[in-house]
């Protein structure tokens, strides 16, 4: 599988997004990688983007990030760029079933998963899903 040109992770938890993207930098699953950490900042940044080469192709988003949360950012990602196509993974620090539930109603979001994100999930996801 080809590397994947951009992408963003969307979590308010600093220390998880460093995490992140160290294991999607070492594991060569992109080395385009942009941490953001709400939502408002992140709808800004793909607005900014949205004619550019660097619109992300992948996004992994947390659940809760207070006082917003992924599900709005879904909702107001399919408002504005539902012209796009990306893969949207959303993280969780325990997935419930009303959350996996509730991701299958959005067509973008490939699959939800328990944080933290690892080399051998980033494996999984190019396998299935990519």
């Amino acid at each position: 599988m080809e590397t994947v040109k951009s992408v963003f992770i969307i979590d308010d938890d600093t220390t998880n997004n460093l995490i992140c993207k160290k294991m999607i930098e070492k594991s060569g699953f992109s080395t385009n990688v942009t941490c953001i950490t709400d939502v408002a900042q992140a709808l800004s940044r793909l607005q900014e983007l949205e004619s550019s080469s660097d619109f992300p192709e992948v996004i992994f988003l947390d659940i809760n990030m207070p006082p917003s949360n992924g599900w709005v950012f879904l909702d107001q990602y399919m408002e504005h760029f539902s012209h796009k196509t990306i893969k949207v993974f959303m993280l969780s620090s325990g997935v419930t079933d009303y959350e996996r539930e509730k991701s299958k109603k959005y067509e973008l979001v490939s699959t939800i998963m328990d944080k933290p994100l690892s080399i051998d999930k980033l494996q999984y996801i190019k396998e299935q899903f990519m």
